[in-house]
């Protein structure tokens, strides 16, 4: 099978930033992909959709169902031109404990307490509920198994 020179041409032309005309209409290119005139609209309205939902979310999050749902656009294309062209990636939030000098004292206290008591009893550790599953607060405590947030970069949220 014979390919036709093109190929090799707009295979190059991923790789480029700028502008270039094709049939009077003006094709971007956006990192490994471009966009035309019509799609552009699409894009701006997935921007201004995750805008809108991340600041009606309490947890400053959005999906692509409910982005997909909103826009009547296919799931699979909101979630491309999200990971795509917006470079928008999902993060979970994970909550990291800042640790300061006045605590070591207490962290090392409860580490001898524990040892203590696995001389006394070695199956006690078994014994305590070590869950990081998904819990529910009335207080508004971040359900942080289902939270993602959509970001170009890691956002680093320290709880």
């Amino acid at each position: 099978m014979k390919l036709g020179p093109w190929r090799n041409s707009l295979s190059k032309l991923r790789f480029r930033k700028g502008s270039i005309f094709q049939d009077n209409h003006i094709m971007e290119i956006f990192q490994g992909s471009w966009i035309e005139d019509e799609s552009k609209s699409s894009v701006k309205d997935v921007a201004t959709a995750v805008v809108e939902a991340s600041s009606n979310s309490p947890h400053i999050s959005v999906s692509v169902p409910v982005v997909s749902r909103v826009l009547d656009m296919p799931y699979s294309t909101v979630r491309k031109i999200l990971r795509r062209i917006l470079n928008f990636y999902p993060y979970k939030i994970k909550p990291v404990r800042l640790l300061r000098n006045a605590d070591s004292e207490v962290r090392t206290t409860f580490a001898l307490e524990f040892l203590a008591r696995m001389v006394v009893d070695v199956t006690w550790p078994w014994n305590i509920l070590w869950s990081d599953e998904a819990h529910f607060c009335l207080n508004g405590h971040v359900n942080t198994h289902n939270c993602r947030i959509c970001a170009a970069e890691n956002p680093h949220a320290i709880q």
